[in-house]
């Protein structure tokens, strides 16, 4: 557990010190730091949640996603209040959501103005949403509530 921690803990820190780079750096390099804080933010919260799965005694060898450690809990047949949290606000609009839709659309590569994606061979490339987190006090949202809920999840853990 400690290794995910500290792994948490890292990508916090790099998301944090984007989001500063990113706010002295607006006008010029704000798409860059917009997209590391993104990753950061991102692999965190994946971090986060293998940290979750060793507390359960779940052995976790890569950064899983919700899907999957809900099914590696699963297997094991235990059930986490956490993940069930963490489904719910997947699912629901507001942070979490915002974090995981912003992170995949900036993995795609972006197709001009309209709204209509490009079929090239067969793949369909998605146009990507600029208005989601696109200011500095959004992403410091997004970022509060992720630490918010690492602290509030480590926490927890204690007790058992």
């Amino acid at each position: 557990m400690d290794d995910w921690r500290r792994f948490t803990n890292k990508m916090l820190f790099h998301a944090r010190t984007h989001l500063q780079l990113w706010q002295q750096h607006e006008d010029t390099m704000a798409c860059v730091f917009r997209d590391a804080c993104l990753h950061s933010m991102s692999k965190a919260y994946q971090s986060l949640l293998a940290e979750i799965l060793v507390v359960y005694q779940v052995r976790v060898s890569h950064l899983p996603d919700l899907n999957e450690a809900s099914l590696l809990l699963q297997k094991k047949q235990k059930i986490s209040s956490e993940l069930t949290y963490l489904q719910e606000l997947e699912q629901k609009q507001g942070w979490l959501s915002d974090l995981q839709r912003a992170y995949h659309e900036s993995l795609l590569p972006a197709f001009g103005e309209s709204g209509a994606g490009i079929n090239r061979g067969g793949l369909s490339l998605k146009i990507v949403d600029e208005s989601l987190l696109t200011t500095v006090v959004d992403m410091k949202r997004v970022y509060e509530a992720l630490v918010e809920f690492v602290t509030y999840s480590r926490n927890y853990s204690l007790e058992w």
